[in-house]
């Protein structure tokens, strides 16, 4: 007898995707820990999985978190599996404003909206008055991925694919993807014991909006990687009446920002595809408190995307960056202090601001004053954190620590990378996916009228950018000694993803304005487009697939 579907039409779907929605799983909130919990709920009323509930799982991640994995295998005896991954948090409502208690309630908010249009901006409103949008936190980004996942896995249930297909779903990729990380030894692990061969891992994040045409679709056969480098910028103490016997660190930090942000030159290409130019995420005095000493300790960090650079690649131009602005403070400062003498102020020597690795800041402590007095520096640091210190909190606590000991550098401006690190990713050479993206695009005409573009890049960071390959450890050795912490607080498993090294692809949906109260998911793409074509890859990928072992 075949089961009754539950997620097989368009309006079962949007019901699926609500319910989703309707949990508020805010990245790092409780919401976003129980959310395994209604996931597996609701899998485990599939009746594959009430005979085989061994194959659907939680697992921890290291911070107590859960992904989930569930894994049904196909109508004929083959290794051959998809991985299909997704998301499951989502992040804050606070600019929804008026609407925040309605933010997770897709259909009453897309209700008000209509109801309310002169409060909307014109694009928007036009969206509202198609009927085809549905609006609320997650519709898009990217909890619809994960429902359509979840029906492809009661597809494959019902036989209709000839392989396995393992749904992956994991928490926290807006963050520091904690739940990715922890995934990649589960797969590894899941292989070895499942007799699995992944073929591909396949994403389901929405894509986003096309610049040059709202009709065309995408596929993506990567993702974009990011690094987050920072500098501490470390001058000289003193009373703000003698403002010229020190140096701020927050006008140094201002340097170094003036210097990178927006710096075209670190802009990669590939394949038509111009990576996004840097821009500054954190700057801030380090002083905890207020006082009338200048603030001589900031930081300054910036979010870095690349295409297929590493982090060796990145290092020489990034010390440039803060050379360039030691040079620019040297000289500025001589300039004011000239200036200064000139209307009857004390003239004052030149200094010279040095410019190091953390790598070269940590050699210089242990050697001066040994490890143990620098990791009881370090740890005293982290002690002052306030409650719920984030990651890049901590790093900048850690080598402000130890550039407190090395005072006799100063001043001086130190550059290390703090978490998250994605590496950059790209099938694009691969010919499977080469192959399949052309089957799909094929496809997508024949069937749908739909112009399916490929693109090399997702033009944001993915999980995907965990799954292993051939350059995935190449930056391990200088992101490794020059992001304190590394292995304490944050860590990438380099060692797993060499083992994991599969092809991967995005395939999400249309939607606009991630991030943004106006979030929102194209219905008839959604639920209607998008799951055939889903499906009609997993076909593809496991063609001829059966016999193999």
């Amino acid at each position: 007898m075949v089961a009754l579907k539950r997620w097989a039409t368009e309006r079962q779907l949007q019901d699926l995707l609500c319910e989703l929605v309707r949990i508020p799983s805010i990245s790092g909130s409780a919401a976003e820990r129980d959310f395994p919990k209604a996931v597996v709920g609701l899998l485990s009323e599939m009746p594959y999985f009430r005979e085989h509930p061994e194959l659907l799982r939680s697992h921890p991640a290291e911070d107590g978190r859960e992904l989930v994995t569930a894994l049904v295998r196909g109508k004929r005896p083959t290794s051959r599996t998809v991985v299909l991954l997704s998301h499951f948090d989502v992040v804050e409502i606070d600019c929804y404003g008026e609407w925040q208690e309605h933010a997770f309630h897709a259909e009453e908010l897309t209700r008000l909206f209509y109801d309310r249009p002169e409060a909307l901006p014109d694009e928007v409103r036009a969206d509202v008055e198609s009927g085809n949008w549905l609006f609320g936190r997650g519709v898009m980004d990217m909890k619809c991925g994960l429902a359509v996942h979840m029906s492809m896995l009661e597809r494959a249930a019902d036989g209709e694919f000839d392989g396995n297909v393992l749904l992956l779903a994991v928490p926290d990729e807006e963050v520091n993807s904690v739940g990715m990380r922890a995934a990649v030894p589960v797969l590894t692990a899941m292989a070895e014991e499942l007799g699995l061969e992944y073929a591909l891992v396949l994403n389901a994040e929405a894509m986003h909006r096309p610049a040059e045409d709202d009709s065309i679709r995408y596929l993506e056969k990567g993702s974009i990687g990011k690094a987050l480098p920072g500098y501490l910028c470390y001058g000289r103490e003193t009373h703000v009446a003698q403002p010229f016997e020190g140096l701020n660190g927050n006008y140094m930090a201002a340097e170094i920002t003036r210097e990178l942000e927006l710096d075209a030159s670190f802009c990669e290409e590939v394949d038509g595809y111009l990576a996004p130019p840097p821009t500054n995420l954190i700057q801030s005095s380090l002083m905890t408190s207020y006082s009338v000493t200048i603030p001589y300790r900031a930081v300054a960090m910036f979010n870095l995307l690349m295409l297929e650079k590493t982090v060796d690649e990145l290092v020489a131009p990034l010390l440039g960056v803060a050379e360039r602005a030691a040079r620019r403070i040297e000289e500025r400062f001589a300039e004011r202090v000239k200036r200064f003498a000139s209307i009857g102020g004390a003239d004052r020597p030149d200094f010279k601001v040095n410019v190091l690795r953390y790598e070269e800041l940590l050699d210089i402590a242990n050697r001066t004053f040994g490890e143990a007095q620098v990791k009881l520096a370090v740890a005293a640091a982290a002690e002052q954190l306030p409650p719920g210190a984030d990651d890049r909190q901590a790093a900048a606590a850690a080598v402000d620590a130890i550039a407190l000991l090395c005072k006799h550098l100063a001043p001086m401006i130190v550059l290390f990378f703090a978490p998250p690190y994605y590496p950059p990713i790209s099938s694009r050479h691969d010919p499977f996916v080469n192959g399949l993206a052309d089957r799909l695009s094929e496809y997508a005409k024949d069937r749908h009228g739909m112009e399916l573009k490929s693109n090399s890049h997702h033009g944001a960071m993915l999980d995907l950018s965990y799954v292993g390959s051939e350059e995935a450890a190449a930056s391990v050795r200088q992101l490794a000694a020059n992001m304190p912490l590394w292995g304490e607080r944050y860590s990438i498993p380099f060692e797993a993803m060499e083992k994991f090294k599969v092809p991967v692809m995005n395939l999400g949906p249309f939607g606009k304005d991630a991030h943004k109260w106006t979030e929102r998911l194209n219905r008839d793409h959604a639920f209607g487009k998008l799951p055939d074509i889903a499906a009609y890859c997993l076909k593809v990928v496991f063609e001829g697939a059966y016999g193999e072992k």
